[in-house]
């Protein structure tokens, strides 16, 4: 009896790399499972290995070369860092909209072994946002645009279309232009943007 088949993708070059996981090419529970590797049986059996990291080399079987599909499942979001063109702008800006407490920057008095560690801030500075964080790195000379590949807006969550509310006359003591609450459906948004342009959004689900 010919063995089950978890995955069989169309016939391929006898090279390749598997993303991730145990088992292709018999059955499902040891697909999911990840059991041992199944022993080689006649002519074109399956051969595979794990290599020095751990990733899955080529498996062939008459010829093809089958491939695990398996998505990566994230959580949330580690971090995200938004490219800005001056510190000290964008963070006055970000202080006195968001209010978050600072995670990691460059104190002004820092020796050279400090400032090697925190190199990856490149003069910026990143925020605690909940369980996540939110940076600014100094580096840009132009404009942002989000029409161009890349960032389209950030999102932050709040609890209520209240928050909104709060949010938008906060937005207005501190002059900045902000769009009306808007109802999407799945809940309400409040827009506005950054000092480099960049568009920012508060999102409350509906009730």
């Amino acid at each position: 009896m010919a063995p089950q088949r978890a995955l069989l993708l169309p016939k391929r070059p006898r090279t390749g790399y598997f993303a991730t996981g145990r088992a292709v090419d018999w059955s499902a529970r040891q697909f999911l499972t990840g059991w041992p590797n199944p022993p080689a049986r006649g002519r074109g059996a399956h051969r595979g290995f794990a290599g020095p990291t751990g990733e899955w080399r080529p498996w062939e079987h008459g010829g093809r070369v089958q491939h695990e599909v398996m998505s990566i499942q994230p959580r949330a979001f580690a971090h995200v860092r938004l490219t800005v063109t001056d510190i000290e702008r964008s963070r006055a800006f970000y202080d006195a909209v968001l209010g978050l407490p600072v995670a990691f920057d460059l104190p002004p008095d820092a020796d050279e072994q400090t400032r090697e560690q925190l190199s990856f801030l490149f003069g910026g500075v990143i925020y605690q946002l909940g369980d996540s964080l939110f940076g600014l790195r100094p580096v840009a000379s132009d404009r942002f645009d989000e029409d161009r590949v890349g960032l389209d807006h950030v999102s932050f969550a709040v609890d209520g279309r209240a928050d909104l509310e709060r949010a938008s006359r906060h937005l207005d003591r501190l002059r900045v232009a902000h769009e009306g609450i808007k109802d999407i459906g799945a809940g309400y948004i409040l827009e506005f943007r950054d000092p480099d342009g960049i568009a920012l959004e508060l999102f409350a689900p509906g009730s």
